[in-house]
């Protein structure tokens, strides 16, 4: 009896987590797409709803026709890549497309400003370093984590003076932005030095196209001369 007991209480305690982690989430939610698929990856692409970034993924990359800028409506399963909020749909009948707008402004903000901005389309400036594995971008106000829309690790190298346009999320309780493009910034010393290059650049091009159109002038005026001979020594065996 007691050894019966001892089981069925073991079975208590041990089949209701199992119940519960085995359950997932179905949800549904409304956002315009920032990135298409195909544009980063097949299986999967990007919408904001102004609050919250959402990748929305297919393993068999069943997606309708979706441009930048269309709003839609999706259904799925709701988990998590690398951070960031997942819908898992399976079936091209689970997007719909509602309507098509223009793609958000890219707003210009600093690290003190991610979490009003969280699910925006943005754009931020500052230094690249690395801590450990991980990528930051910091500035004046402070720092966040970097992550590639394409690829678990950001393809770059420390850097100053670099511009990111992105969409910030918050995982946990640490700010991270997911990167769609960075463009690198001139200094005022570099921008000074190219101004002054430029031009010693430009001047042996110049150089060969005038030698160029000597030579061509050289060869046309001897062939004239050749063939004025050729026709003078003509006109004297006729004579």
């Amino acid at each position: 009896m007691k050894k019966t007991l001892f089981f069925v209480l073991l079975l208590f305690f041990i089949f209701p987590p199992i119940t519960i982690w085995g359950k997932t989430q179905n949800i549904e939610t409304t956002g315009i797409a920032i990135v298409i698929p195909g544009e980063l990856a097949k299986q999967f692409f990007y919408i904001i709803d102004g609050k919250n970034l959402w990748q929305i993924y297919s393993y068999r990359s069943n997606f309708p026709s979706i441009k930048k800028g269309d709003v839609v409506i999706v259904h799925g399963e709701k988990s998590q890549s690398r951070g960031i909020s997942r819908i898992k749909i399976k079936e091209q009948n689970q997007i719909k497309i509602i309507s098509h707008n223009n793609i958000p402004s890219t707003e210009k903000i600093n690290t003190s400003q991610i979490k009003e901005n969280s699910g925006k389309l943005i754009s931020i400036e500052g230094e690249i370093k690395q801590k450990d594995d991980n990528y930051l971008l910091s500035d004046s106000s402070g720092e966040i984590g970097l992550i590639n829309g394409k690829s678990s690790r950001l393809q770059v190298k420390e850097t100053n003076k670099v511009s990111l346009t992105g969409v910030p999320f918050y995982f946990g309780n640490q700010s991270y932005l997911l990167v769609l493009s960075a463009k690198q910034n001139q200094t005022e010393k570099q921008k000074e030095e190219t101004k002054e290059i430029a031009p010693d650049l430009e001047r042996p091009k110049n150089d060969f196209y005038l030698a160029k159109i000597g030579i061509f002038l050289i060869i046309i005026y001897g062939s004239l001369i050749f063939f004025k001979k050729i026709k003078k020594r003509k006109n004297l065996f006729d004579d």
